[in-house]
């Protein structure tokens, strides 16, 4: 048998905020590129961009969980709003 489970919208906001905190520092973390001398195989090495790419879409990937975050805890607010005034009202 399923349990009932309790979200409060303020914890849920309080989970975005933290995560575009996160989103917001990958975004910032600086990843050097290779230095090689002439004819050295690391100046043809993609790593270091590859990683700068990934830390990019993971930040904004970040960013897009927390405003969907922030927009469900919205919207159960204004549910929960508006189940307490329909309560309410008989």
């Amino acid at each position: 048998m399923a349990e009932p489970v309790g979200v409060d919208p303020a914890a849920l906001r309080t989970l975005a905020d933290r995560m575009a905190v996160v989103g917001d520092e990958l975004a910032t973390v600086p990843i050097p590129e290779a230095i090689g001398w002439a004819g050295s195989a690391l100046t043809r090495l993609e790593a270091p961009r590859r990683a700068a790419v990934e830390l990019h879409r993971l930040a904004t990937a970040v960013h897009d969980w927390a405003a969907t975050v922030r927009r469900s805890a919205e919207q159960l607010a204004a549910a929960e709003q508006a189940s307490a005034a329909h309560l309410g009202s008989r």
